[in-house]
């Protein structure tokens, strides 16, 4: 769960990022594949006020996984 403006790294190796909870209706979140988000790969780019719900990812990733939230959003990111 993330439910504060941040930028969390939450794997340092290959995964697979199975799905994303949106929990409220506001804020923006951007999944990296790396460990900075500066130098990452784009996952994904979601208007969370815009997104309600669960958001089914099953996206293998291959350096790490990254996740920026900003302006509120709340999260729950699903990986392993």
């Amino acid at each position: 769960y993330i439910g504060t403006n941040s930028t969390v790294v939450c794997k340092r190796s290959a995964g697979k990022l199975h799905r994303i909870t949106n929990l409220d209706n506001a804020g923006s979140v951007t999944v990296y594949d790396d460990t900075a988000a500066t130098v990452g790969t784009e996952i994904a780019v979601i208007d969370t006020a815009k997104a309600l719900g669960t958001l089914e990812f099953n996206a293998p990733f291959s350096n790490g996984l990254t996740v920026v939230v900003a302006t509120g959003a709340k999260i729950t990111v699903i990986y392993e």
